[in-house]
């Protein structure tokens, strides 16, 4: 028996493994959104609405069942987890590691700032390594399917929360289909900073046809510029980030500057983000 709460279970959250559920198990899939039950994996029983009163009726009746066969050691599987994260975050690698920039954005960032995170490569490293802390401090656009999509989104995040720091986080082609919005922002004086994941390419595409096609590459690599420089044409602030002891201090002065700003990190192209997969 599989019960995912409030999980999508999707192509992405199941790293497109279609046998990962057992041909005889049997799935329970709760949702606040109706629409995400069942778009991927069949099931047997869809529930939708409050995440705290199924957790509560279910807590009850798994009690009352005095389950005898193991199930998974939930603490014990987060905290592996966690050591996991922490142990391949690289501090002096160059090419900088993608998993060093996630770190370094969840540290940065105050416990109530907004983190709006993109599609691609740096956004699963982004989702692994944010703890939230506050409700309403991460969101994520994988489901939308709309790579570029976090800067516009985070621009109206930080009008309806303006007196909270909010970072953007995408790769550098997600930052090519909406650069456009920095004059937005810098009209508007929207001050939102943007970490850029610069891999000049396309990482996730890079990755999956290193797996699938024996490294056979195909239109995934890119010339793409110098975003802090670009983000100063605007009038913004901006920073280009190579080495990784510059990172920290880069983030933090692009929210001191007060304005919209960009921090552009090169990042080594073969840092793949982590697979929360684990066969049991």
């Amino acid at each position: 028996l599989i019960i995912a709460i409030g999980a999508h279970i999707d192509t992405f959250s199941t790293t497109h493994k279609y046998g990962i559920f057992g041909e005889k198990a049997k799935l329970v899939h709760h949702s606040t959104a109706p629409g995400q039950i069942g778009i991927v994996f069949p099931v047997d029983i869809g529930v939708t609405g409050s995440t705290a009163s199924f957790i509560a009726g279910l807590t009850e009746r798994v009690t009352k069942a005095k389950l005898t066969k193991c199930w998974v050691d939930v603490p014990k599987a987060r905290a592996d987890w966690e050591a996991e994260l922490q142990g391949v975050v690289n501090h002096t690698a160059v090419p900088i590691q993608s998993q060093f920039v996630a770190h370094m954005i969840r540290k940065v960032l105050p416990q109530n700032g907004l983190c709006v995170v993109d599609a691609g490569n740096g956004g699963k490293h982004v989702r692994s390594y944010f703890k939230s802390w506050e409700p309403g401090t991460f969101m994520c656009i994988d489901d939308w399917a709309s790579v570029g999509g976090s800067f516009p989104i985070a621009l109206g995040a930080k009008l309806a929360r303006p007196d909270r720091p909010v970072l953007c986080a995408s790769g550098d082609m997600g930052a090519m289909c909406n650069i456009g919005e920095l004059e937005t922002a810098m009209r508007e004086n929207i001050p939102v900073v943007y970490v850029v994941f610069n891999d000049q390419g396309l990482g996730n595409e890079r990755a999956f046809q290193n797996e699938h096609y024996g490294g056979r590459f195909f239109a995934v690599d890119y010339n793409n510029p110098d975003f802090g420089a670009l983000a100063k044409v605007f009038g913004a602030h901006g920073e280009h980030v190579t080495k990784p002891e510059e990172l920290e201090g880069a983030i933090q002065r692009a929210f001191a500057s007060g304005k919209p700003a960009i921090v552009d990190v090169m990042i080594d192209q073969n840092t793949l983000a982590p697979v929360v997969y684990r066969p049991q």
